[in-house]
């Protein structure tokens, strides 16, 4: 087991977001007319930094995530013809195509059309 070092730019993004949320709760003057919307649009950034920081989390392998972190697994799943269940998705954070854990990928294009 190693110690966890988060992925380094998607945590600075999360500190910088962090910050400026402080700032312009804490630190806002009231004579700022958006002092408002700079405090909103700062939490829409931290909202999106920690999303982006979860999901480089989720790509790292598992022996260098955080002790307890468990990966969202892909809702899709490759339906089989006739009574056979079907087989999940095992492709980790965003992707655009799926795969099985035997090898087999496709695509939602491929499913939809």
């Amino acid at each position: 087991m190693s110690v966890y070092y988060p992925p380094v730019e998607q945590h600075e993004t999360v500190v910088k977001a962090a910050l400026h949320v402080i700032q312009g709760t804490h630190y806002a003057r009231p004579e700022n007319p958006h002092a408002d919307a700079e405090a909103q649009h700062g939490q829409e950034q931290l909202a999106l930094a920690a999303r982006a920081l979860a999901e480089a989390v989720d790509m790292l392998p598992a022996d260098r995530q955080p002790i307890g972190w468990v990966r969202q697994p892909c809702p899709a799943a490759l339906l089989p013809t006739g009574s056979a269940a079907p087989v999940p998705c095992t492709a980790l954070g965003k992707h655009g195509t799926h795969q099985t854990a035997d090898g087999r990928k496709w695509a939602n294009a491929e499913v939809d059309a």
